[in-house]
C-alpha cells in the first residue's frame, strides 16, 4: 500500500478517471458521498457504474478492478471464495479518492476500519463466514450455515429460535 497522498497513486487514479468510463463513474460517485466505506463487492461496483449510465458487464468490472484499479495501490482486489463475494478493500478513504481523481487537491487519509456504510450498517456486517456443526458425528453429517462475522447475541438467539421451528421427522 502506498502512503497517503502518494503522487504516483494520485497520478494513476487521475489517468484512469480521464481514460476509463468505469473509473469515471465510480470516482464521480465516490466524490459525492458524505461517508466512506472500506469494502465494495464487484456486484455493487457494477451497480454503481450502470446507474451512472455506463453500459458494461460483470467481466469488465472484474478486469478493471484486478488489472487497472488494484495496481494503483488504492485498493486490494480479493477473489471471492467459500461463499464470499469478489470484492475490493479500500486502502484509503473513498471520498478522498473520488475527489482526488476528479482533480481536487485533498488530503487522502487511510481507510478507517468499521466505518458506517451508506446504508447505516457497519461494513463488517457484510463479511460472512461459514460455520459447521457436527449434526451426526458418527455418520459424518455436518450442518453448515453462513453467518455474519459480527453476529450479535440477539441475532444468535433469533437463529436458535428459528432452528427450533424446523420440522422433525
Amino acid at each position: 500500500m502506498p502512503p497517503p497522498n502518494d503522487p504516483n497513486m494520485i497520478k494513476a487514479i487521475r489517468t484512469l478517471y480521464k481514460s476509463n468510463p468505469i473509473a469515471k463513474a465510480l470516482f464521480d460517485d465516490f466524490s459525492k458521498r458524505a461517508r466512506s466505506e472500506s469494502v465494495h463487492t464487484a456486484d455493487r461496483i457494477l451497480e454503481i457504474v450502470q446507474q451512472a449510465g455506463v453500459s458494461t458487464r460483470y467481466w469488465a468490472i472484474m478486469r478493471f478492478l484486478k488489472m487497472e484499479l488494484a495496481p494503483t495501490g488504492c485498493c486490494r482486489f480479493i477473489i471471492g471464495r467459500r461463499g464470499q463475494d469478489t470484492r475490493v478493500t479500500w486502502s484509503f478513504d473513498i471520498v478522498d479518492l473520488g475527489k482526488s481523481a476528479i482533480g481536487e487537491d485533498v488530503l487522502i487519509e487511510a481507510s478507517a476500519k468499521n466505518e458506517t456504510s451508506a446504508n447505516g450498517k457497519s461494513d463488517d456486517a457484510h463479511v460472512m463466514m461459514a460455520v459447521s456443526f457436527p449434526l451426526r458425528p458418527l455418520d459424518s453429517v455436518d450442518a453448515v450455515i453462513q453467518i455474519p462475522r459480527n453476529l450479535s447475541q440477539s441475532e444468535a438467539q433469533r437463529l436458535a429460535d428459528f432452528i427450533k421451528t424446523l420440522p422433525v421427522v
